[in-house]
């Protein structure tokens, strides 16, 4: 097996101002964005960041949202 990419994925309480920040100080680059999702890239390092915002309801089920 050989890795060719790597990923995280990190809940936020703000995408926006996160994806901010590592693109200033990381050099990653915006790949694509929706309402509170961000996916930045690494092309140098073959690593994707992807933020999702906390609390998203397509991403838990309601009785975990907000945790």
């Amino acid at each position: 097996m050989q890795i060719t990419a790597s990923a995280i994925s990190p809940n936020v309480a703000d995408v926006t101002a996160s994806a901010t920040f590592v693109k200033q100080h990381f050099g990653f680059s915006e790949e694509m964005s929706a309402a509170g999702f961000v996916s930045l890239s690494r092309q140098d390092a073959r690593f994707n960041l992807i933020f999702l915002q906390t609390g998203l309801a397509s991403f838990k089920p309601p009785h975990m949202r907000g945790h």
